[in-house]
């Protein structure tokens, strides 16, 4: 078990933090949390695929009311919030994992956090890009604050993709260590206080819910999230 202390939250997209980390940023002392895909398509884009589905009828507004959902969600989990404008991969080139990391270099050095939340990068191509461009990070700030993996959710329920990331960390020469949070499972009262809120904040990502199929009480029990603490083989 670790206390992760003041924690900065590396986000893919806008609702990716509230889903896999609410607990932990709710019971934690303070936390900040970087969407870095937050940025609005051009504007002669039209409408995708995906936003068409949760009801919008251009991009531009999809984000637009994505961001406002997000600003109100964080408010709930008592989180500041902080947006990047990379596109996601449905808008346009996904950021190089150079410029991730140092957008995430930028966030350590105002914020200075104990510990950086990254996610550990599963099935999604723009969550992939994000853990690698957060690991690039991770190499130079070694020993200067605990890193942190969590698990990708719902990805982190299709079959093998937790082990497969795994995998590929200790070939990349990072020993992966499954870890509770203290704040989340020393205090029973803490951890269901922290899932209500994360409850009620996902409630409000209102034109992702639907269309993604997950419930606002989703991984909201004590166990749901799950992370790995991070540590790079000196030798």
């Amino acid at each position: 078990m670790i206390d992760p202390g003041v924690v900065l939250v590396l986000s893919p997209h806008l609702d990716d933090a509230a889903i896999s980390c609410g607990m932990l940023m709710s019971a934690s002392a303070k936390a900040h949390v970087v969407t870095l895909l937050a940025g609005p398509p051009a504007g002669d884009y039209g409408i995708g695929e995906w936003d068409a589905r949760c009801g919008f009828e251009s991009s531009a507004a999809a984000m637009a009311a994505r961001r406002a959902e997000d600003g109100a969600a964080m408010a709930i989990l008592d989180v500041q919030a902080h947006y990047e404008d990379f596109l996601d991969s449905q808008y346009g080139a996904l950021p190089s994992v150079r410029h991730v990391a140092t957008a995430v270099a930028a966030a350590i050095a105002e914020w200075r956090p104990d510990t950086v939340l990254l996610p550990l990068g599963l099935h999604h191509c723009d969550h992939e890009r994000i853990h690698a461009g957060a690991l690039e990070a991770m190499r130079q700030y070694r020993g200067a604050m605990q890193w942190l993996a969590y698990e990708d959710l719902p990805y982190a329920a299709r079959a093998g993709v937790v082990q497969s990331r795994l995998r590929a960390l200790g070939a990349a020469g990072i020993a992966a260590t499954r870890v509770a949070a203290t704040p989340l499972w020393r205090d029973a009262t803490a951890t269901r206080g922290a899932g209500e809120a994360k409850t009620r904040a996902l409630a409000v990502y209102a034109s992702q819910l639907m269309a993604v199929g997950i419930a606002a009480d989703a991984f909201s029990e004590a166990g749901s999230e799950r992370y790995w603490l991070l540590q790079p083989n000196d030798g």
